[in-house]
């Protein structure tokens, strides 16, 4: 029992030194994927992991898409009726 608290405290410890917002079970695995290698490549690779959490939904910018299609309708691009459509990755 007491094996299982230290070595969740530790994680616990490595977790927020880091500032990673992952589950414990990541920061173990990776762990001891580096349990071999210097401290320095584990280091990188929480980072890297971290760094590749998801943000969320991206927001749309509700203005320029009016702006732009605005634009479209004005010069004739597009006809208004038939081909107002909206690609968020064109923006």
């Amino acid at each position: 029992m007491y094996i299982a608290l230290a070595t969740y405290c530790l994680l616990m410890m490595l977790r927020l030194e880091f500032g990673f917002e992952g589950p414990l079970l990541t920061v173990k695995r990776l762990l001891c994927t580096c349990l071999y290698e210097p401290f320095e490549i584990f280091t990188q690779k929480i980072i890297h992991n971290r760094q590749r959490s998801s943000k969320g939904p991206r927001s749309i910018n509700h203005e320029l898409v009016f702006k732009q299609t605005l634009i479209q309708v004005m010069v004739g691009e597009t006809d208004f009726l038939y081909d107002l459509t909206y690609d968020p990755v064109i923006l």
